[in-house]
C-alpha cells in the first residue's frame, strides 16, 4: 500500500537525499540525539506524571505480572508487564526522549493496570 508512494517519494527526492533523511530521523536521533537529551530515567518520570491516577496499579501489576511469569492461569499479565518494561527499555536507550515516544505503550500499561485490578478482586488475600 505505501510502495507506490514510497517510490515516487524516492524518484521525486532522489535516492542519496531519502537515505540521508532516513539516518538524520533514525539512527542520529538515537546515537547522538539532536536536541531533547534527557537521563535514561526520563520515562520512569514521564510515566508517573503521564499515567498518574493509575500508577500505584501499574507499578504493583508490574511487578506482580514479572513475579508470576511461569502462571499458566494468568499469562496477560505477565505479558503486558514483560512487554511494558521491554518498551521503556527500549525508548530509555536513545539519546532523545520526548514524552509522546511513550504513547505506543498505554495499552500495555492499561493491560497490566487491568490485570491488576482482576487480581485483586479474583484473589484479595494474595
Amino acid at each position: 500500500m505505501v510502495l507506490p508512494w514510497g517510490l515516487v517519494f524516492v524518484q521525486r527526492v532522489g535516492g542519496s537525499n531519502v537515505v540521508r533523511l532516513l539516518r538524520a530521523e533514525t539512527v542520529d536521533r538515537v546515537a547522538a540525539g539532536t536536541a531533547n537529551l534527557e537521563p535514561w530515567w526520563y520515562y520512569l518520570a514521564v510515566c508517573l506524571v503521564a499515567f498518574l491516577p493509575w500508577a500505584g496499579p501499574l507499578f504493583l501489576g508490574m511487578v506482580r505480572g514479572l513475579t508470576r511469569w511461569h502462571d499458566p492461569e494468568s499469562p496477560t499479565g505477565p505479558y503486558a508487564a514483560a512487554a511494558f518494561g521491554a518498551g521503556l527499555v527500549f525508548f530509555s536507550l536513545s539519546k532523545e526522549k520526548l514524552p509522546s515516544y511513550i504513547l505506543p505503550l498505554a495499552p500495555m500499561a492499561a493491560l497490566v493496570v487491568t490485570f491488576e485490578l482482576g487480581q485483586e478482586l479474583v484473589n484479595p488475600t494474595r
